[in-house]
């Protein structure tokens, strides 16, 4: 997994762990039967390991654009296209 991978993994797990948190905050919502307990909890749970995940994901992200050297900037080389790609602009002509 290459940087730009990891950024668009952050991305994922950040909606990931969105959707969690949203169903945990209905789920349950006026009733406090155990099971609906159960559930709401396991969704929290679930929204906070998607957002772990999504900032170690953001992390080695970093990591990786951060360790690019300078001469490395050649649009032509397949990372820095995939950089451009994630970050949806298109590279200067020039």
């Amino acid at each position: 997994m290459n940087g730009p991978d990891h950024f668009q993994e952050a991305e994922r797990c950040a909606a990931e762990a969105d959707e969690a948190a949203e169903y945990a905050q209905r789920e349950g919502q006026g009733r406090e039967n155990p099971e609906d307990q159960a559930n709401r909890a396991a969704a929290w749970r679930a929204a906070e390991h998607a957002r772990g995940m999504g900032l170690l994901h953001a992390m080695l992200a970093q990591a990786a654009a951060t360790a690019m050297q300078p001469s490395q900037y050649s649009t032509g080389r397949p990372e820095i296209a995939r950089w451009y790609e994630v970050a949806g602009v298109k590279p200067d002509a020039g």
